[in-house]
């Protein structure tokens, strides 16, 4: 249904109802006026019926005549009856008026039903002046009675009062109506008006004025549609029209504003819209031919390198796969090489990730121009490119040695500076080669995992040479990741077993080797326990009892470092703790792994721990390698600060080997140097070895800190350690490492001595 017709039926409705309303009340109104006119009347009447009756009434006992049949009439009491029976043949109003009462002298005035019903109800309520009702008579005719109450008036005494007082004839009459007193109630005037009359008038009258709103509704009616169409409809049409021809595409189409009111801020709005919608478009079609532009964009960075332009490594895999398909149908070998710039992260570093990438872009150019039709040189990730090489030859031996010579051209290439910006740059790489096999299990992946792994070789052969991926290195690379993998569900399984190997102040060897007495006590002799450092083992299913050779380093190359870290602390946590409540406080030193240090939630995992073990911190050494300082000094200075500020020792472990540097131990809380075993080992007899561990002794000297030198484990190199400074022994002239609860049994023992 159409708005326009929606609006003209709710106005016929409104109207409609309002009509209703208006002419109930006019009717309601009509009636009520009619009915007050006709009381109106009917008093006037009672007035002149009054004033009559006392005149008649007063002139005619003034008059003296005797009442009899001649002269009755002229009593008022018998003459009104007699008056309203003569008035039907005047007056066409079928009006009907009477005095009459309970007592009547006059049985043509004798009371009716209805009368004797305000006869009581005045002689009840004297004080009520008349009363005004619908009635209908025995004949079923309806009249509007009107009735006032005839009171005893002093004159009405001559009459009405004693018997002996009232004249003769009245006497001699009437025998009855005597003994009234003033302010009796005599009877009451009686005015029957017909309905019907009163019905004619009405409905004359309503008619009229039925005609008459009927009229003026219709006209109001037909004035607020036109108003309504001509100030809604149709300027909502013209909107629709305009909204349709947008919806069509015509975005300069506009409504013409005429005015202020809600339907012109409605088209204002419209044009607003109409306006964006048009911008909106030609936006729109700019970003289309973008993107038709871009998307040749999009499908070289999905597939190529954004930095050097090189296919990627989604690419090379697709390419590997179409050449392992080819390759079987035409017996061709290929070969697959993949490139790792030695020692690109130290250049990265020191130089920034701007000179990194161009030092990447100037090798992809370099590289390119080996390149032989046919031939695909990617980028992987970071530093890693592939190169792949179809059809080298049927054979494998002749495919073997032309991957070999475009490793060597590779090498020879790099000799060359790369050119960036104003600098030159030489840097070399390490290589793995792989050739595809003839198995028809063999994928993308298999290819690029087995030149990963002779990559692997080259690169811990010491860099810039090239390797050949062997069955063998396939075996080895199967072997640590099954090792990996057992490792990563042994840790939550409980494998794992802590090991404790003493740390003892310098003394003589046979003194300390009891192993008896408390930390800090002395022990016979010159020398006393300082505490132990802690150590894992695997207790493996299978293979028994693992060292750490075998795991560690594997650990260090995940994440899997970090969960291995967690357990080992928690577990010596948890050791201090029930030895320091039994009364047995011991200190213990435990390796934290450079990964696990730098993690954000380090300082706040090693609170809650010893919170919640219940550990003194005091008793806790953390040993971290020259490694950890490398990289943001600022930040690892900040959290061993807050570490330090709990009472926890830091030492730096395996000191000299790795990036050793005065600044950082001048600016880190550090308590401990411990020496490597390299240059305890050969000390006493090799006199550069010597010179190394003097001059540690003579830096940790003259900073204040303690040493702990490691691998002690001949008496000679105790005796060495002891003549030059007071150095805290660890070896196996000491003690072997042993399980936890072995070793705390043994050293309970020994302090129960």
């Amino acid at each position: 249904m159409k708005l326009k017709t929606k609006i003209w039926l709710l106005l016929g409705a409104l109207m409609s109802v309002v009509l209703v309303i208006d002419l109930n009340i006019s009717y309601q109104k009509l009636t009520a006026d009619l009915r007050r006119e006709t009381e109106a009347e009917a008093r006037t009447i009672y007035g002149y019926m009054m004033a009559t009756r006392r005149v008649y009434q007063q002139q005619f006992v003034a008059s003296g005549l005797p009442v009899n049949e001649k002269t009755v009439g002229f009593l008022p009491a018998h003459s009104f009856s007699r008056i309203s029976r003569d008035f039907a043949n005047w007056n066409q109003s079928g009006i009907l008026f009477n005095n009459v009462s309970d007592q009547p002298r006059n049985p043509n005035n004798r009371a009716d039903r209805f009368e004797m019903e305000d006869i009581a109800l005045y002689r009840a309520n004297p004080k009520l002046r008349d009363r005004t009702r619908n009635i209908a008579d025995a004949q079923g005719v309806s009249y509007l009675l009107y009735t006032a109450p005839i009171w005893i008036e002093p004159y009405c005494l001559q009459c009405h009062g004693t018997r002996e007082s009232a004249p003769k004839s009245i006497r001699d009459r009437y025998t009855s109506a005597y003994g009234y007193q003033v302010g009796d109630l005599r009877g009451v005037v009686s005015i029957k008006m017909p309905t019907l009359r009163l019905d004619t008038r009405r409905n004359e009258l309503w008619g009229g004025q039925l005609l008459k709103s009927l009229a003026s509704y219709a006209i109001l009616f037909l004035a607020l549609g036109f108003l309504f169409d001509r100030l809604v409809t149709r300027r909502l049409a013209r909107l629709q029209a305009g909204a349709e021809q947008l919806a069509a595409g015509d975005y300069g189409v506009r409504m013409e504003k005429t005015g202020e009111d809600e339907i012109c801020r409605l088209a204002d709005a419209f044009n607003r819209m109409a306006e964006a919608v048009e911008t909106r478009d030609q936006a729109l079609q700019r970003e289309i031919a973008e993107k038709q532009r871009g998307a040749a964009e999009i499908h070289r960075l999905a597939y190529f390198d954004g930095i050097t332009g090189l296919p990627n490594r989604v690419l090379l895999l697709d390419r590997l796969a179409q050449l392992l398909a080819a390759g079987r149908r035409s017996g061709q070998q290929e070969a697959l090489i993949l490139l790792n710039i030695d020692r690109f992260k130290t250049i990265n570093d020191a130089r920034g990730h701007a000179f990194g990438d161009a030092l990447l872009q100037a090798l992809g150019e370099r590289l390119t121009d080996l390149l032989r039709d046919g031939d695909t040189l990617a980028r992987l990730a970071a530093d890693e490119f592939a190169l792949l090489l179809p059809d080298l030859s049927q054979h494998m031996i002749k495919a073997s040695r032309s991957a070999l010579v475009v490793a060597e051209k590779i090498h020879t290439a790099l000799r060359a500076p790369l050119r960036i910006g104003d600098e030159e740059v030489t840097v070399t790489a390490s290589l793995g080669l792989a050739l595809f096999s003839e198995e028809l299990a063999e994928t993308s992946e298999t290819i690029l995992r087995r030149a990963d792994t002779a990559l692997h070789r080259a690169k811990a052969a010491g860099g810039n040479q090239s390797e050949f991926f062997e069955s063998s290195m396939g075996e080895s690379a199967e072997q640590r990741f099954q090792v990996e993998r057992e490792l990563r569900s042994a840790i939550p399984a409980g494998e794992l077993r802590l090991y404790l190997q003493p740390q003892v102040e310098g003394c003589a060897p046979e003194r300390a080797k009891s192993f008896l007495g408390r930390p800090g006590e002395q022990l016979e002799g010159d020398g006393r326990l300082m505490g132990a450092e802690v150590l894992v083992r695997w207790q493996h299913p299978l293979r028994g009892l693992l060292p750490p050779v075998v795991f560690i380093p594997l650990a260090e190359e995940s994440d899997l470092i970090v969960e291995l870290g967690i357990w080992v602390m928690a577990e010596s946590c948890a050791l201090m703790a029930r030895e320091n409540m039994a009364g047995h406080p011991l200190r213990l030193s435990v390796n934290v792994s450079p990964r696990h240090f730098r993690r954000a939630d380090f300082v706040p995992w090693i609170r809650d721990l010893l919170a919640s073990s219940g550990a003194d911190p005091s008793q806790l050494t953390l040993e971290v390698t020259e490694g950890l300082m490398i990289d943001n000094l600022g930040e690892v200075v900040a959290k061993m600060g807050e570490l330090a500020a709990l009472g926890i020792h830091f030492s730096v472990d395996d000191f000299g080997t790795g990036y050793s540097s005065l600044a950082y131990l001048k600016r880190l809380p550090i308590h401990e140097l411990k020496i490597d075993k390299t240059f305890v080992q050969d000390a006493p007899d090799n006199p550069d070895d010597a010179a190394l561990v003097e001059t540690i002794l003579s830096v940790a000297k003259h900073m204040h800190l303690k040493v702990v030198a490691e691998g002690v484990e001949t008496e000679a190199q105790a005796d060495f350690l002891n003549a030059r400074a007071k150095v805290t022994h660890q070896g196996y002239l000491y003690g072997r490492p042993e399980p936890a609860e072995t070793w705390i049994a043994r050293w309970r023992a020994g302090e129960a001595k």
